[in-house]
């Protein structure tokens, strides 16, 4: 019942012309990105965290579990474990409203996915928004294809943390501690140790 309630009451504040914030958009999530987190979960936190409080408050996994890291009207960081973190953005273009969801594993390499969703919480196609990056586009232009090929086949899966910072995206890998220290020492003068997309409207583009 709190559920149909909170949805509902979302469902009112949209109707009633007052641009949902990420916080609103936060409690209505269905799609089980937050599935450990009931809607009412959710409001306590973002009391919580509104009082100046950030201490971490019960999850259906474990009672001492999930906290807001930060929160402003189009983002919010939420640590929904010890070693997981979602973050969410509210992207705007014109009349078309979406929500950016990176989230990440982190332990024991950060790992991440990017999604898009309406703000009905239906998903959206990535690709007409953001093109994860491969490994291999960490390699500075002047890498051979010998080391891209080399690199490539050194990775029996690609693992790439993802954050937001501000209105930027940052996209790094962990091959220094994944790998060998020596294999590493092969690749490292041909790696960037990060790469940098500029968020502008509903697009995340690669910073020029």
């Amino acid at each position: 019942m709190k559920r149909l309630f909170l949805y509902a009451l979302f469902a009112v504040t949209l109707a009633a012309g007052r641009a949902a914030t990420i916080g609103d958009l936060f409690v209505a999530e269905n799609y089980g990105i937050f599935n450990t987190l009931t809607p009412t979960m959710r409001v306590v936190m973002l009391n919580h965290y509104r009082d100046g409080d950030t201490a971490r408050v019960a999850n259906n996994m474990a009672e001492d579990g999930s906290r807001i890291v930060s929160l402003d009207d189009r983002n919010i960081t939420v640590e929904t474990s010890v070693a997981a973190r979602v973050q969410l953005r509210l992207l705007t273009q014109g009349k078309d409203s979406l929500v950016m969801a990176v989230e990440t594993v982190l332990t024991p390499y950060p790992d991440s996915r990017v999604s898009f969703y309406g703000t009905d919480w239906k998903p959206r196609l990535a690709s007409g928004h953001f093109k994860m990056p491969a490994m291999t586009d960490f390699l500075l232009p002047t890498a051979s294809k010998d080391i891209k090929r080399r690199l490539a086949a050194s990775l029996d899966f690609t693992m790439i943390e993802v954050e937001v910072a501000g209105d930027t995206l940052v996209a790094r890998h962990h091959l220094d501690k994944m790998m060998d220290k020596n294999e590493y020492a092969t690749f490292a003068p041909y790696l960037r140790r990060e790469l940098r997309y500029t968020i502008k409207g509903t697009k995340i583009s690669p910073t020029r």
